[in-house]
């Protein structure tokens, strides 16, 4: 899948228009705040929001492995996903935070965690210079999601 940079509207956020551009200076964000190597699984545990796609698309551009977490589940439900999903890292939220705080206690092992209401970026900046579209596509053999239901 291929996204092109540029001031069309990609999705509209509240009462807010986000161009593929900013979309894409966003994705980048939350790209490089991924220390991991390919394959490694992250979980998202956010509302639905725009900082769920950012996270997503962020975490396809590592090549790492989405892992979407319910935001509404309880603290042993999560748990449970995050020790068997082999989540290395978090992305979760204000409204989610509590949840994650509860559920790390029942897992056996550090998962690293930000919460993306706490991200200060400008969706203006970032650009790459000379970028006309992004590739997000996936190897036929490379797990892309990890869904749990």
């Amino acid at each position: 899948m291929k996204i092109l940079r540029s001031n069309n509207t990609a999705f509209i956020s509240g009462n807010k228009n986000i161009s593929y551009s900013q979309f894409l200076n966003a994705i980048d964000l939350y790209c490089s705040l991924l220390e991991f190597t390919e394959d490694t699984k992250v979980g998202i545990l956010i509302e639905n929001r725009a900082e769920w796609l950012y996270a997503f698309y962020g975490i396809w551009q590592k090549k790492c492995v989405n892992v979407p977490l319910d935001y509404m589940q309880s603290p042993k439900e999560l748990a449970y996903i995050l020790e068997n999903s082999d989540v290395e890292f978090v992305f979760y939220s204000n409204k989610s935070a509590n949840l994650f705080t509860s559920a790390l206690k029942l897992v056996d092992r550090t998962i690293e965690g930000i919460n993306v209401d706490e991200i200060d970026f400008d969706i203006n900046s970032h650009e790459r210079e000379n970028e006309q579209e992004r590739d997000f596509s996936y190897g036929l053999d490379k797990l892309a999601v990890l869904i749990y239901t």
